[in-house]
């Protein structure tokens, strides 16, 4: 019975470190979500997040737009870049 104890024991442990080890991180939850607009329109960010609080127009034709809110006492700032066609090409997403 002991024997039994000691190794569901070691059960839990070498599972609670798999769990933790295992789960992405919030950098790389983040990641996957910029990652997953990178081709899309503009215009498809727009409507998900509506209209950006800031946008530049740079001299190459690309377009830096700029989403900010405060989530309770954090500011969520998310930077997406178009290129000229209006495909996200980049971003980034902090505080989120």
């Amino acid at each position: 019975m002991k024997i039994l104890k000691v190794t569901s024991f070691y059960c839990v442990i070498i599972l609670c470190f798999l769990i933790i080890v295992c789960e992405p991180t919030r950098q790389e939850i983040i990641q996957k979500v910029v990652e997953s607009w990178k081709g899309e329109y503009k215009d498809d960010m727009v409507a998900q997040f509506g209209p950006p609080n800031r946008q530049s127009k740079l001299s190459d034709g690309s377009t830096v737009m700029v989403w900010e809110e405060y989530q309770g006492q954090w500011m969520c700032r998310k930077v997406f870049t178009a290129d000229a066609n209006g495909r996200i090409v980049g971003g980034s997403m902090r505080g989120c």
